[in-house]
């Protein structure tokens, strides 16, 4: 990659280098005839543009031999160099420039990265945008094109979180990342040195992990069901009794949650009873 850009820098200043050579040569072979319209380097400058994009005012023309060759020049450039415009903006757009340049509006937003796109991570973050519609939903891979396009605003970007952070730069709160397929901390690319960056990281887990140091927090699948268990159906101020039958790890979150969650007043009373 670092090779590559030295290629293109170096091609650049390659060209640039012979541009400003022509507009010199056109000005100098120009500015000593008394019929040549174009007297000073501005002048050159300025025929040069139109000549290259093509627009073509007509105010200012080289009457010189040697002008008229530098006019044939840039005539030849127009269309490679107006082709070579479009195809950088294109290849800006359809690459990673145009959404880092997208995030680099929004740092003053909270940011929330999840390393891959699937099922559980398109739920988590349509469930977040509904709360913060504000949110910047970030996938950090690129988008299938057979993949089905998310019914809230996000960018996949083939990024690590550590680029991402980068890009923040420190403005606003602090990113959040989400590492949604179970265990995945421990074999994804993108989970390699998560503690060591200024970031909330939330990895789904079955070995029974609540926390793994000082940024990373676990969750479980089990807990993620139980929490929305009760969201999607809380307790009724008429019911007080719940059964739960089966006392697994899907129950004992469901009672745990229940007891969090299902508060109404202080004159409830709610039983639970438990087989398993």
């Amino acid at each position: 990659m670092k090779r590559r850009k030295k290629i293109y820098l170096y091609m650049t200043s390659v060209l640039l280098f012979v541009y400003i050579g022509l507009i010199m040569l056109l000005y100098f072979s120009e500015y000593t005839d008394s019929s040549a319209t174009i007297r000073t380097f501005g002048d050159a400058f300025w025929y040069s543009l139109v000549t290259l994009t093509t627009v073509g005012y007509g105010d200012l023309t080289p009457v010189t031999p040697l002008g008229h060759g530098v006019g044939v020049v840039f005539l030849f450039l127009s269309a490679g160099m107006m082709m070579t415009l479009f195809g950088a903006v294109i290849s800006f757009i359809t690459s990673e420039g145009f959404p880092f340049l997208m995030l680099g509006f929004q740092r003053k937003k909270k940011w929330y990265y999840f390393a891959d796109y699937g099922a559980e991570a398109n739920t988590l973050a349509g469930n977040i945008y509904k709360e913060d519609p504000d949110a910047v939903i970030i996938y950090g891979e690129k988008r299938d094109e057979q993949m089905e396009f998310p019914d809230y605003p996000c960018l996949f970007i083939s990024a690590s979180p550590a680029r991402i952070v980068a890009c923040k730069k420190g403005v606003g709160s602090r990113c959040k990342v989400f590492l949604m397929k179970e265990n995945d901390i421990g074999v994804n690319s993108r989970a390699i040195d998560l503690h060591k960056l200024p970031v909330e990281v939330y990895a789904r887990t079955t070995n029974g992990q609540d926390h793994l140091s000082g940024n990373i927090n676990f969750f479980h699948s089990y807990d993620c069901c139980a929490r929305q268990y009760w969201r999607s159906r809380p307790l009724l101020s008429q019911e007080n009794t719940i059964v739960l039958i089966g006392f697994g790890n899907y129950g004992r979150c469901i009672l745990e949650r229940a007891i969090l969650t299902n508060i109404i007043s202080v004159n409830q009373h709610v039983a639970y009873h438990i087989f398993g």
